[in-house]
C-alpha cells in the first residue's frame, strides 16, 4: 500500500511539474503579451500548492479507501463470527441429538432386556407347569397301575383262596348247567347256612332248581359231586348216567 502511495505521489509530482511548466510558460507568454512576466518565486509557489493539493486529494482517497477496507473487514469478521456462532450452535445441536439417540438406544435396549426377561420367566413357568403336569400324569398312571396291580393281586388271591378251598360258587353253577342245561337255578347258600350238610362233613353250595318240587341240589366243592338235598335231613348222591 505504501509503495503504491509513493508511486502515485511521484507521478503526481511529475505531472504537476509538467503542468506547472506549461502554466508558467503560458503565464509568462501572457505576461510578456501584457507587458509583465511572473517571477520565478511566484511560479514555484503555484507549483507547490498544486502538488500539495494533489497529494492531499490522493491522501483523502487512500483514507476513504482504507476506511472502506476496514468496514469490509469488519463486516467479513462479523460474518465469520456469525458463521462460527452458527456452527457452534449446530455442533451443540448435533451433540444434543446424539445424546438423545444414545438415551433412546439405551431405553430401547432396557425395554428389550425386560421383554427378554419376561419371556424367559414365562418360558420357565411354562416348563415348570409342563414338568408338574408330567409328574402328576406319571403319578396318576402309577396310581392306576398300582390299582390295577392291586386288583389283579386281589383277584389272584381270591382265585387262589377259592382254588385252595375247592370249587367256587360259580363253578358249582356251571357244573349244574352242564348236567341240566334246560333248568335254571337259584343259589340258596353253603354249608354255613345248612347245619345238616356241615354235620355230615360236607362243604359246598346249594342251588334250588326253578321247577316244581322242593328238592334242591348240593354240589360238594371238594369232590364236585352233586347231591339231592332237603333241609329236613335228606342228602343223596345223584347219578346223571
Amino acid at each position: 500500500m505504501k509503495m503504491k502511495k509513493l508511486l502515485t505521489v511521484g507521478l503526481v509530482l511529475v505531472m504537476s511539474l509538467f503542468v506547472g511548466s506549461s502554466i508558467k510558460n503560458t503565464s509568462y507568454g501572457e505576461e510578456i503579451t501584457k507587458g509583465s512576466a511572473p517571477s520565478a518565486k511566484e511560479a514555484t509557489i503555484v507549483d507547490n500548492k498544486t502538488v500539495k493539493n494533489d497529494i492531499d486529494s490522493e491522501s483523502k482517497k487512500d483514507e476513504a479507501k482504507n476506511i472502506d477496507d476496514d468496514k469490509d473487514k469488519a463486516t467479513t469478521n462479523k460474518d465469520k463470527s456469525a458463521d462460527k456462532a452458527k456452527n457452534a450452535d449446530r455442533a451443540k445441536e448435533k451433540v444434543k441429538n446424539a445424546d438423545k439417540e444414545k438415551d433412546s438406544a439405551k431405553n430401547k435396549d432396557k425395554s428389550v432386556d425386560k421383554d427378554k426377561a419376561k419371556n424367559k420367566e414365562k418360558a420357565k413357568d411354562a416348563e415348570e407347569d409342563k414338568t408338574a403336569d408330567s409328574v402328576n400324569n406319571v403319578d396318576k398312571d402309577k396310581a392306576k397301575d398300582t390299582d390295577k396291580a392291586k386288583g389283579i393281586e386281589e383277584d389272584k388271591d381270591s382265585n387262589n383262596s377259592e382254588a385252595k378251598s375247592g370249587m367256587t360258587k360259580e363253578g358249582a353253577y356251571e357244573l349244574l348247567k352242564k348236567k341240566l342245561p334246560d333248568v335254571d337255578f337259584s343259589y340258596q347258600g353253603d354249608e354255613n347256612d345248612f347245619e345238616y350238610i356241615r354235620d355230615h362233613g360236607h362243604s359246598g353250595y346249594v342251588y334250588l332248581p326253578m321247577v316244581d318240587g322242593d328238592l334242591a341240589y348240593f354240589v360238594d366243592k371238594n369232590t364236585s359231586e352233586v347231591y339231592y338235598f332237603h333241609p329236613s335231613g335228606y342228602l343223596e348222591l345223584v347219578d346223571f348216567n
